[in-house]
């Protein structure tokens, strides 16, 4: 997998690391869609503006909730 751009992790993290690499290699297109639409969205919204097939949609979310995201 190649980036393209550098991931700079700040030094004054509230956060684990390792869960700021997860928010921005899997989670930060979700994040920044449901900032958009304001904070909150349901899951078929989700499916519906995600490039990505509903399954992994579904686990994404999931793996989500499970890091306090």
């Amino acid at each position: 997998m190649k980036l393209e751009k550098d991931i700079v992790i700040p030094a004054n993290l509230e956060i684990d690391p390792w869960t700021y690499l997860d928010i921005t290699l899997k989670y930060e297109n979700y994040l920044i869609l449901i900032n958009y639409f304001g904070g909150y969205m349901f899951l078929n919204h989700i499916y519906k503006y995600s490039a990505k097939p509903e399954y992994q949609v579904f686990d994404d979310v999931h793996a989500m909730e499970k890091v306090n995201l």
